[in-house]
């Protein structure tokens, strides 16, 4: 072999080393690239990093997480439920249903006893607003006792410091809506749970001796306020009123 094709192999030979050392460099320098650029990215974000390992731990779902502009109160979405779930919704809804019948109630001296109504089932509040509204206009005729208020708003008899007539006489409207609340729940249980079976309210075991007319309008009546309530939206604006309420 001659010498010079001995020199142009070495030479060759040390080219290609230096390439394949260039090309370990830069595959190196590349890596080390990506790495300081991912550690900008999640140091741009400190939040983010720490929002992720507590949603991993607490697996919650939060407002910031959400929406991470709520972390300068600048969301758009808010009220996620966090933790109690639960109580925070029967809260809200409880203050609706309240919201609710304290618009509808608000010039009626039932009124007094929409803390305690909107505190019972549903279906209880219902029966109580209608068979009220029924019996004494929501408060405006009822049993007294001494001149006293009874606040028997249901034409309810019971054993509770009765009247000359036999009407039940309460000490407070709270304990009016324990006392008639109760029954009518009971009533409920029992499956008397529609307007027409809820007619034993007014007739006792049997609509006999009754004006037919009388024990439909009755029901009729006793159906319209309990769907009504059934139905009450708490998110209605203030001041809305109910159509064709009858008198």
């Amino acid at each position: 072999m001659s010498d010079d094709l001995l020199v142009y192999l070495q030479k060759g030979l040390g080219r290609l080393k230096s390439l394949e050392k260039a090309r370990k460099k830069n595959i190196i320098l590349g890596g080390i690239t990506l790495a300081l650029s991912m550690g900008l990215f999640f140091s741009a974000f400190p939040g983010n990093q720490a929002i992720a390992k507590n949603q991993v731990k607490s697996n919650v779902i939060t407002n910031e997480v959400i929406d991470p502009l709520n972390r300068i109160n600048k969301g758009v979405i808010k009220d996620v439920c966090v933790e109690d779930c639960e109580r925070q919704l029967a809260v809200k809804e409880l203050d609706q249903i309240e919201a609710g019948l304290n618009r509808l109630l608000s010039k009626h001296p039932i009124s007094a006893m929409v803390p305690y109504i909107a505190k019972r089932d549903k279906k209880v509040a219902a029966y109580l607003v209608a068979i009220a509204k029924k019996e004494s206009d929501w408060g405006k005729h009822t049993p007294k006792k001494n001149g006293r208020e009874c606040y028997n708003f249901w034409g309810y008899r019971g054993r509770e410091n009765t009247t000359e007539s036999g009407y039940s006489c309460f000490k407070d409207p709270e304990q009016a809506v324990k006392i008639v609340g109760d029954k009518i729940e009971k009533l409920i249980k029992q499956k008397i749970n529609t307007p027409e079976r809820m007619i034993v309210w007014k007739c006792g075991r049997t609509c006999a001796g009754h004006d037919p007319r009388d024990v439909r309008k009755w029901i009729s009546d006793v159906a319209f306020y309990y769907g009504k309530i059934i139905s009450l939206n708490a998110s209605a604006p203030a001041g809305e009123k109910f159509v064709s309420m009858r008198k």
